[in-house]
Parts: structure tokens; C-alpha cells; sequence
């Protein structure tokens, strides 16, 4: 695993441990041509935030893959409320030591 991936996953982590999950959100919206913001939720209130900028779905995979998250959830459309959300996914960290 690169340095750039092992900094997601100890930031993911981390933030999920501080609100006492160990299940977040993925999704991204389109605000316009060529941008694309994702977001991380453990809550609709509660949004993690990493220092990088450029998560992709392909960084969730690499990590699914290699067994460190593991996907539990793919919302289908109708169930996202907000139109301009796309591929929301509930992911849950491996051997976490937190609470569910």
C-alpha cells in the first residue's frame, strides 16, 4: 500500500474512532463539468475530513481489496435524497476497535 493510501486509512480511522463508529459514507456530487466533490459521513452531522483532496472510489477499492474496509452497502438512486449525490456506499472498518 502506497503512503498516500496508508494516510486515508489512518485518517479514516481516526476520525471514526472520535465519533465512536466504525461504518462511514461515501459518495460524491456533481456541481459542474469536471467537478466532482466527494464527501465522508459517519452521520448526516458528522463529516470526516481528510487532508488529502482527491479521494477517489478506486482509493475505496484499493482498500476493500486489500481487506482494511469492507463494503456493506450500495444505495440505489432512489434511495439518495439529494439529486445531486452519486454512489453512496456504506463502508465498515476491518478490525476496528471501535464501537459499532
Amino acid at each position: 500500500m502506497d503512503e498516500r493510501r496508508k494516510q486515508i486509512l489512518q485518517e479514516i480511522k481516526h476520525q471514526c474512532e472520535a465519533y465512536k463508529s466504525d461504518e462511514f459514507e461515501y459518495y460524491f456530487e456533481i456541481w459542474g463539468l469536471n467537478w466532482y466533490p466527494w464527501q465522508l459521513e459517519v452521520s448526516p452531522a458528522q463529516t470526516i475530513q481528510l487532508s488529502i483532496n482527491d479521494l477517489s472510489t478506486e482509493d475505496l477499492q484499493y482498500l476493500e481489496n486489500a481487506g482494511e474496509i469492507m463494503l456493506i452497502r450500495k444505495y440505489e438512486p432512489h434511495e439518495v435524497e439529494n439529486e445531486t449525490e452519486f454512489g453512496r456506499k456504506r463502508y465498515r472498518i476491518s478490525n476496528s476497535n471501535t464501537a459499532p
